[in-house]
């Protein structure tokens, strides 16, 4: 009933808040809501088979929730930027979405908190899953893709992550503070004797932890110890740093969806290989194009690439700054039938054919070839003296130039980008719409959790709420649902198909005993 006052201003007429209403929480939910969308698609999941921990199995105990139900709570927010075990827990009561999505539902934080530890592995899994249904649905047509990467804060600050020169500085001043501790003994105060020793044994301490974590090197062969989450890494990149991972992302040219997402805890330079190899299993194409920045130029991974019918255009690396009168490497061009560099002036360096291997620190091992000039072309030619060295003329010695077992894709992977640098553009518009999603507009740019596994497993979740909402804008949610609900029945369809041929097998079987 409105009051008089309320009539007379004009207000809209509000429900009465204690007035018994008969509804049931579908009625409350939109029919193009994105709930729909996630239970639609999470019923289509095959728990089992994607290796999700099924709890509740026990006869003993309280029974478990239905982890559907928790996976679907998971991605619902996700999508809505709620990702804190805490809010997820306490949107279970208060939002009606959630409320229709998971039944009514109420997890406890812990339960919520410990479903996306315990399955980090298979909610990687199920991001591919849903590729593989992307693909049926008629997306990843188009043969070119980009690759880029990002650095994501991890739970590790940038105090408890020490280097192995980081280690030896602090270790050399423990070391000095504790010698001029014992230097100055006998001068203490006896006043203060409990202090100086409870001081001295904190300096012991700390010079202890630095001598493990100086071992801890030693042993395992790692460049960096991170005291926090042992698997982050401080990364850097275009003079910035981070504490955390390395977020691989492979985008398709035609919708901008991310096909491939892996994180790491190393820079670019080796990552171009395995990103275009996902490519091809999910899906299924063999000969792809890949467009990615000058930090993923590294000859091994080119050359592997090219193996297996993926043709990269990577953006070549800026040449080292020389002096404008300098001849460098790039202005020699080789030969392949001949097997010679010829110089600018137009002499020829050859090499005996002998093939040496190098080993540089943190890089595989490769195979090189030396190509020679002779020193009778080189100190009668006018550029003698802008292509040879002070200690080279002084020994008599003609140019000489390195050629590795990786020259050969280095050299037609940068033939490729100069003919067509318009291709190579289109990299960015590609691959960063989907950072410029996860990390500025959903504000995806740390992780929640610690180790590398469970990183991934949350990143990978992140990336299907991505591909989702993305498969919601390119269908519309009816289209989607309709899709999906296609889907089901077909699958639906299949089961019941395979359900009756087994009921017919057991008769036949059944008959032939009986008559035998």
């Amino acid at each position: 009933m409105r009051s008089k006052l309320e009539v007379e201003m004009g207000i809209i007429q509000r429900n009465i808040r204690h007035q018994i209403e008969f509804s049931s929480l579908d009625s409350m939910v939109a029919q193009d809501s994105v709930a729909r969308v996630i239970d639609a698609l999470i019923d289509q999941v095959d728990i089992k088979k994607l290796d999700f921990k099924i709890k509740g199995t026990s006869k003993v105990g309280r029974k478990a929730y239905d982890v559907a139900d928790l996976l679907k709570l998971y991605l619902y927010g996700y999508i809505k930027g709620v990702r804190s075990s805490h809010k997820l827990a306490k949107q279970c009561g208060v939002n009606l979405e959630i409320k229709w999505l998971i039944n009514d539902c109420r997890p406890c934080q812990r339960t919520v908190s410990d479903f996306r530890r315990d399955n980090a592995t298979s909610l990687k899994k199920l991001f591919y899953w849903f590729n593989s249904v992307l693909v049926d649905l008629g997306l990843f047509t188009d043969r070119v893709y980009a690759v880029d990467s990002a650095f994501i804060s991890g739970q590790n600050s940038k105090k408890n992550n020490f280097s192995e020169d980081k280690i030896k500085k602090n270790k050399a001043r423990l070391e000095k503070q504790i010698q001029e501790f014992i230097d100055g003994y006998a001068s203490l105060d006896c006043d203060t004797a409990a202090e100086d020793a409870a001081r001295f044994k904190r300096l012991e301490e700390r010079l202890a932890l630095y001598i493990d974590m100086e071992q801890y090197l030693d042993m395992t062969g790692q460049s960096q110890v991170s005291l926090t989450d042992p698997d982050a890494r401080k990364l850097t990149k275009s003079g910035s740093s981070e504490v955390g991972y390395n977020l691989q992302i492979v985008g398709d040219s035609q919708h901008k969806m991310i096909v491939s997402l892996e994180v790491t805890n190393e820079v670019d330079t080796h990552a171009l290989h395995d990103a275009a190899t996902n490519i091809q299993e999910v899906t299924g194409q063999e000969e792809i194009v890949i467009l990615a920045d000058k930090g993923y130029e590294t000859g091994s991974e080119l050359k592997k690439c090219a193996e297996d019918n993926i043709k990269t255009y990577v953006a070549t690396k800026a040449p080292r700054k020389e002096k404008e009168e300098t001849i460098v490497k790039r202005h020699f061009r080789y030969n392949e039938d001949l097997d010679v560099y010829v110089c600018p002036a137009g002499n020829l360096l050859r090499s005996n054919g002998n093939e040496n291997t190098k080993q540089q620190e943190n890089r595989s091992p490769y195979q090189y070839k030396v190509y020679k000039a002779s020193f009778s072309d080189c100190q009668n030619c006018p550029l003698r003296d802008s292509c040879l060295s002070e200690s080279s003329i002084k020994s008599r010695r003609g140019r000489r130039i390195e050629r590795t077992e990786y020259d050969e894709f280095i050299e037609a992977n940068r033939e490729r980008v100069t003919e067509n640098r318009t291709l190579l553009k289109q990299r960015q518009a590609i691959v960063e719409h989907p950072f410029g999603t996860i990390k500025r507009g959903w504000g995806y740019n740390h992780t929640l959790l610690k180790t590398k596994e469970l990183v991934q497993g949350e990143y990978s979740l992140i990336g299907l709420a991505y591909n989702l909402r993305r498969a919601m804008s390119i269908f519309e949610i009816p289209g989607i649902l309709e899709q999906l609900k296609a889907k089901m029945a077909l699958l639906a369809n299949f089961y019941t198909s395979q359900l009756y041929i087994c009921a017919l097998l057991d008769l036949q079987n059944f008959i032939l005993g009986r008559h035998r």
